[in-house]
């Protein structure tokens, strides 16, 4: 399952180069994908669009975010301060299309964007799990967590089974736990995500799988 087709991906790039256009005209922050981020390597003041793959709150009432290219291979973390609005909590989930505007700072060469409540706006909400692309690229994020991921049930040559990302160039061998129905084609599995210390590679620890609608 792809979190955006390739034809909202080309509405979404043309929407924000005109709005990009607009701004400059303006003298607003430029609008960045998170890859344009990386590469800008100075300090500026911007608004960056990406998709929510993690978000936690501290107990100060400052909230983290991690947002991703839509391919996973470049993220950035927020720094989201109380400010007037809701929290990023409570308005988006993981797979949103996310809007954030504010303050950038590279970090031993890593951007870092500090911004406030009002500062995040959800442009398009997607299904709240995440994709096998997006877990291969920052899996980091994610080890030893309970997670939901979307993808394709396939079987190995080995009598193993893998899941697959909708278009197939990815996937994470599956460990199915005790009672686990086994499905074809495009699921929902309930997992862990782990790494075996031995062959440094990922795997999923099923705890669930069932036929995505």
């Amino acid at each position: 399952m792809r979190i955006l087709s390739e034809r909202m991906v080309t509405v979404l790039v043309v929407g924000m180069m005109s709005s990009l256009v607009l701004l400059s005209a303006e003298s607003r922050p430029p609008t960045l994908s998170v890859t344009q981020l990386w590469n800008m390597g100075e300090d500026a003041k911007v608004s960056v669009f990406g998709l929510l793959v993690s978000l936690w709150a501290y107990e100060s009432g400052t909230e983290a975010l991690v947002i991703s290219d839509e391919s996973g291979t470049a993220t950035v973390k927020v720094m989201c301060s109380p400010g007037p609005g809701s929290a990023p909590s409570r308005i988006a989930g993981v797979g949103d299309l996310l809007l954030v505007s504010g303050d950038c700072a590279f970090e031993g060469g890593t951007p870092v964007l500090f911004s406030r409540f009002c500062d995040v706006r959800v442009q398009l909400p997607s299904e709240e799990v995440l994709t096998v692309a997006i877990l291969s690229a920052a899996w980091q994020l994610y080890e030893g967590d309970d997670i939901i991921l979307a993808g394709v049930s396939t079987q190995d040559g080995t009598g193993g089974f893998r899941l697959h990302d909708a278009d197939g160039e990815c996937s994470i061998a599956m460990r199915l736990g005790e009672g686990v129905p086994i499905a074809d084609g495009a699921v929902l599995v309930e997992c862990i995500l782990v790494l075996d210390k031995v062959t440094m590679t990922l795997l999923l620890d099923v705890s669930a799988m069932a036929p995505a609608d």
